[in-house]
């Protein structure tokens, strides 16, 4: 911090701009993987994290195992949710559109990602 004289202004350096962003982008993604998470697991006694859950938005005998958080994740977190959640996952936004068409068509269901 720099502080000159008595009425002196906080000039934050770059690098603490740069940390304030950091946290607020952390905390932002905190919020909304703590959104998808608790509407995904809510109804159900097996909880999957954030690395579980992209596991199975990646592996399509994995998400037959956990059918109904999968289910949960495509058809009730919002679209723009599920597109940040795929992206902190390092799930490509192709990659998880042709995943949910491929689950819809697998579970009967009809999904917005999906068409």
């Amino acid at each position: 911090m720099s502080w000159e004289g008595s009425e002196a202004a906080y000039t934050p350096t770059g690098l603490q701009l740069a940390e304030r962003l950091e946290k607020l982008y952390l905390c932002t993604m905190s919020k909304q993987l703590a959104s998808v998470l608790t509407t995904v697991n809510a109804p159900y006694s097996a909880q999957l994290d954030g690395a579980e859950l992209a596991h199975c938005l990646s592996n399509f005998d994995l998400a037959k195992q956990f059918s109904g958080q999968v289910s949960s994740f495509f058809g009730e977190v919002p679209a723009a949710e599920q597109q940040a959640f795929a992206y902190e996952f390092g799930i490509a936004l192709a990659d998880l559109k042709s995943f949910a068409s491929d689950f819809a068509k697998w579970s009967g269901q009809s999904y917005h990602l999906a068409s």
